[in-house]
């Protein structure tokens, strides 16, 4: 919630004898109202405004600038009870009444952003820095939509949902976990039924709180969530629950009323007797706070249990409420110190959680931020200044967003938001682990076909080694490790092998690698595209050898195969030179392939000048539109061609280096 005794601490301040004498007395529903808004009833509040309003409706007497400061009140009351859709409502109510207030406008973009009413939030921030430019709250307001547009886009890797068998249709928020049982007990804090007070807040219209617990049992399944003795809960707030690792020691907040006492909450603890809770007994952390005026709530413990994190609006912050600390002296907590500018803002710093590791976790509604109460991480750097930062979405979101604890070390655990519904809930989140995959298909590269029964190898960096085959529908699937680099080999008897890469190192986030995989056929021969000479010659040009050492990466993967190097001419020439021409450039093709480790024996150059025309086949019909799949390039088939730029394309296409697969027995000489 926006606001509750354990949310934004609020004194309970009662008015002096005589104005509390008047309020009794006083019957117009508006002064009572107001009364009972300045004395934090919000709920209380609501209902008489509008009585005042109904009451006023009927005599038709009511001023507009009544109405609109009716309606901001009525605003600040929703917002503070997080009800943020009747809080824009409002707010736009004392808008359109003329309220001479700029800040209602801040407000109003501040609850539509809370409403996921990002493009109108931003309408409104605007109109905020038309009337008060000078103030930076409307410009880092525009900023925090355009962040939380950013974040939600492109999230973190938590991964959050609502834990079911613990909340219910009130409020339940802020849990805490029992190390000692593995994390299988849960205390948290709730307003729902079966409490110990059947007495309604008259700030939040809810019951007043109490301590839950909930545990996993055997099966897998949790009980049904059940109250804390009465020598803990009390029939007023109580909540905000922290154990110690050993699980003996529990801390809790708790908010008392009474009349005519300004009373603040204060940090309670219990401790583990014979496996019961003992009766509660309040803190002393202020040696000066004898009537409790001065609130201290949501603590939390370092590790050594010697250092206490509690929040407060006493003075000496920078904010309404600010994160304190306390250290213990000789068996009694020292002089409170806050925790600085870094962790403290103007803004509500509040639900601290220190982690084993030292780093501390709090909620503040500063900006930038994505809306409502935001949950921020906190580190001490080698200068022992705290690094402050948004742990961004999803673990935040348009709503109020505290409470978060983790298991331990572990990336996992509850956090607090009011998200679904407007209404405060407890989630579970974890980052889960990083899972990567390699998957795909292997196809015949001419004609698509699905290859069942291909080999897929895989090796990993890490010396693992992998082998599986295709399944009927030509498919694989291969689970890899974080931070591996793999090659993988797809081999099929009647194809070449074809080899490619994959890594996971340096990936953050999980991911599935897919692939299709085409193969070609050693069953006809194998164009290279882009093996040119100087007219006449034999000598390969420079861009030549670029498509030779991919086939020289063709025979390193295929190590068993004995290719045919063929050359062929146009029909340019007389046969004898055209055959002599090829032959030699064949010859300078496999010489280049020899300089480059490819054994002599694998390699059998063949000239055949312009004897075998090229066949045309799909790709190249596909390519060239005056050509079909099938045609024979022969010297009639090119000179009745009607335009000479075909019949130079065509004598271009003659012009060719192939490689046929002779044999796949070669074997490699160590």
């Amino acid at each position: 919630m926006r606001i509750n005794c354990f949310l934004i601490i609020i004194l309970v301040l009662f008015l002096a004898g005589n104005t509390v004498s008047a309020q009794k007395k006083q019957k117009n529903p508006t002064k009572r109202a107001d009364q009972k808004f300045e004395l934090g009833e919000y709920y209380k509040a609501i209902k008489l405004y509008d009585k005042a309003l109904d009451k006023k409706r009927k005599k038709d007497k009511m001023s507009k600038q009544k109405k609109a400061e009716i309606a901001y009140n009525m605003a600040e009351a929703y917002n503070f009870i997080n009800d943020p859709i009747k809080a824009a409502s409002n707010y736009k109510k004392a808008i359109r009444y003329k309220l001479d207030k700029p800040e209602a406008y801040l407000k109003l973009a501040e609850m539509l952003r809370m409403n996921e009413k990002m493009d109108d939030a931003i309408i409104e921030y605007k109109n905020y820095i038309e009337l008060k430019p000078e103030d930076s709250l409307g410009h880092q307001g525009l900023r925090s939509c355009e962040l939380a547009r950013e974040w939600m886009n492109d999230p973190t890797r938590y991964e959050i949902e609502i834990f079911r068998e613990i909340n219910s249709k009130y409020l339940d928020f802020c849990a805490a976990y029992d190390a000692r049982k593995d994390y299988q007990d849960i205390y948290f804090t709730s307003t729902r039924e079966g409490a110990h007070t059947k007495q309604i807040n008259d700030r939040t219209g809810q019951l007043f709180s109490d301590i839950f617990v909930i545990s996993l049992d055997r099966k897998g399944e949790w009980s049904d969530p059940e109250p804390l003795d009465t020598i803990i809960n009390s029939v007023w707030d109580d909540g905000t629950p922290y154990l110690n690792d050993k699980a003996n020691t529990m801390y809790f907040t708790r908010c008392r009323v009474e009349k005519k006492k300004n009373i603040g909450c204060q940090i309670y603890t219990t401790h583990k007797d014979g496996g019961y809770w003992t009766e509660a007994e309040k803190l002393v952390v202020l040696k000066d706070n004898e009537n409790d005026s001065i609130s201290l709530a949501h603590p939390t413990l370092s590790k050594d249990e010697n250092t206490l994190y509690f929040v407060s609006s006493m003075r000496g912050g920078y904010g309404k409420s600010d994160i304190w600390k306390v250290e213990k002296e000789g068996g009694a907590w020292g002089e409170p110190e806050n925790l600085g500018p870094e962790v403290n803002s103007e803004f509500d710093e509040m639900y601290p959680y220190m982690r084993e590791d030292g780093i501390l976790y709090f909620s503040s509604d500063r900006y930038p931020g994505m809306g409502g109460l935001d949950i921020y991480k906190a580190e001490l750097d080698s200068n022992n200044n705290w690094i402050v930062e948004n742990m961004k979405y999803p673990i935040n979101s348009v709503g109020d967003d505290f409470g978060i604890v983790f298991q331990g070390t572990m990336e996992k655990g509850l956090v607090s938001s009011s998200r679904l519904r407007r209404r405060d809930n407890i989630f579970m989140f974890e980052i889960p682990p990083l899972t990567f995959s390699l998957g795909g298909s292997v196809k015949d590269l001419d004609n698509e076909d699905m290859l069942s029964g291909a080999v897929v190898k895989l090796i990993g960096s890490d010396g693992t080694m992998f082998r599986d085959t295709t399944d009927e529908n030509g498919e694989f699937k291969y689970k890899l490790k974080p931070n591996t680099d793999y090659i993988y080999v797809v081999s099929k008897e009647g194809y070449l092998n074809k080899k490619g890469t994959v890594t996971t190192d340096s990936l953050d986030r999980s991911k599935d690698f897919s692939s299709d995989i085409f193969l070609k056929p050693t069953r006809d021969p194998i164009e290279l595209e882009n093996i040119l000479y100087d007219f006449g010659s034999a000598e390969l040009r420079a861009e030549s050898k670029l498509e030779l050492n991919k086939l020289v990466e063709i025979l390193n993967d295929n190590p068993n195969i004995i290719i045919e190097l063929a050359a062929h001419t146009d029909q340019v020439g007389d046969d004898a030179s055209n055959l002599q021409l090829s032959e030699e450039r064949a010859k300078s093709v496999v010489n280049y392939l020899i300089e480059k480790g490819v054994p002599s024996a694998r390699l059998k150059p063949k000239g055949y000048g312009e004897s075998k025309p090229k066949i045309i086949d799909k790709r190249t019909a596909e390519k060239y539109t005056f050509l079909n799949e099938g045609d024979e390039l022969t010297p009639e088939f090119i000179n009745a061609l009607p335009e000479t730029d075909q019949m130079d394309k065509a004598n271009q296409i003659n012009r060719r280096t192939e490689f046929q697969v002779l044999s796949e027995k070669y074997i490699p000489q160590n």
